[in-house]
C-alpha cells in the first residue's frame, strides 16, 4: 500500500489519519505525476522547455513550463494516489501557493528575457494514479492569474 503526506487546509479536515510516507515514496509518485502531466500536455500539442525549474536565487520550483500556441505556460502538477487521498490533488491550491508560484513565473520570466514580450499563464494539473488503471488527468488553463 502507498502512502501519502497530506496538506489539509481548514476547509477540508483528514476524516482520517495519514501516516506520512519516506520522501522518497513521495518523490516517485509525484515525478510519475508530473511526467504523465507532460505526455497530455504534448498530445495536446504543447511543446515542453523545462522541467523542475529552479530559480538562481531563491526557493521553490515549477514543475513544467511550456509554449502554446505563443503563450508560455507554467504548469503546477498536483498528483496523488486515489487509494490513500481523501481529496482531490487539486485542493492543496491554497492563496499562498498562487502567490508563490505568480512569484516563481515571475521570476522565469526576468530570466528570460526572450519570453517576457509574450502571453504568459499559470495552469494546473491534478494526476490521480489508482491501481490497475490509466492515471486520470484533469487540467486547468489559466487556473492562476498571470505572473506578475
Amino acid at each position: 500500500m502507498v502512502r501519502a503526506l497530506i496538506v489539509v487546509s481548514a476547509r477540508h479536515p483528514p476524516t482520517h489519519k495519514i501516516t506520512p510516507m519516506p520522501q522518497t515514496q513521495k518523490q516517485f509518485i509525484g515525478r510519475h505525476g508530473e511526467e504523465a502531466a507532460a505526455a497530455f500536455l504534448r498530445r495536446l500539442g504543447y511543446r515542453i522547455i523545462e522541467t523542475n525549474w529552479r530559480p538562481r536565487r531563491g526557493r521553490g520550483e515549477l514543475d513544467l513550463i511550456a509554449s502554446h500556441r505563443g503563450a508560455l505556460v507554467f504548469v503546477e502538477v498536483k498528483t496523488r494516489h486515489a487509494a490513500v487521498t481523501p481529496f482531490p490533488a487539486e485542493a492543496n491550491i491554497t492563496p499562498t501557493k498562487i502567490r508563490h508560484l505568480q512569484q516563481l513565473a515571475a521570476r522565469y520570466l526576468l530570466e528570460h528575457p526572450v519570453w517576457q514580450s509574450g502571453p504568459a499563464q499559470i495552469d494546473v494539473i491534478a494526476v490521480e494514479f489508482t491501481e490497475g488503471r490509466a492515471p486520470v488527468i484533469r487540467h486547468w488553463p489559466r487556473a492562476v492569474g498571470a505572473p506578475r
